[in-house]
């Protein structure tokens, strides 16, 4: 939101009410296209693979031409098209095929993916923009961190049904703080006994 805002407008803007805003307003177009397809996922696994979809068109565009930027001076527009089209075939049958290897290889999306699964599978479950912000918090930290401190409800998220992300990244999810100082002492010690 703020990359290219020049800094005395971003000075004068209350920015977590626009991210708010945002978000919000984000949440809801989520929520109204759950509702419509809702009829026609029959299982967690459709629901994955819908959300994989969805995840690798959202940044197939800016992967393209990123992707054809280390081989190319200069590319056409047809050329991303087709790099693009290429990508998410290649992609998605990978994922579809070996969702291990990719949940390894590009936990992001794979996190990505599942969380929104997971809330496209439970059809009385909204999102609002505060869970849209938690979903992001466990894409950023799921597999490439060794341990997430986060709230109750995206921690139960997380660690049961089909997800189970904590015993897949092999990853402690914490969202009681006693429980995070007794982690963080552990680790403490450890380090001074090292």
């Amino acid at each position: 939101l703020t990359w290219g805002m020049p800094f005395k407008d971003m000075a004068s803007k209350d920015l977590n009410s626009e991210f708010a805003e945002t978000m919000a307003s984000t949440a809801s177009r989520i929520n109204e296209k759950m509702v419509e397809y809702a009829p026609t996922i029959r299982s967690f696994q459709q629901a994955f693979t819908a959300e994989v979809s969805g995840s690798i068109k959202f940044f197939d565009d800016q992967a393209a031409r990123l992707f054809l930027a280390e081989r190319l001076e200069t590319f056409s527009e047809d050329e991303v098209q087709q790099c693009k089209a290429s990508m998410q075939t290649m992609l998605f049958n990978v994922f579809r095929l070996r969702p291990k290897l990719m949940a390894r290889r590009t936990p992001t999306l794979y996190v990505h993916a599942a969380c929104h699964a997971a809330i496209r599978w439970d059809k009385s479950r909204r999102l609002n923009g505060h869970w849209l912000v938690d979903l992001h918090h466990a894409c950023a930290a799921t597999g490439l961190h060794d341990v997430m401190f986060t709230e109750g409800p995206l921690r139960v998220l997380m660690t049961s049904g089909h997800l189970k992300l904590d015993d897949e990244f092999d990853m402690p999810v914490i969202a009681d703080a006693e429980e995070a100082l007794n982690y963080l002492r552990k680790l403490q010690s450890a380090s001074a006994e090292a």
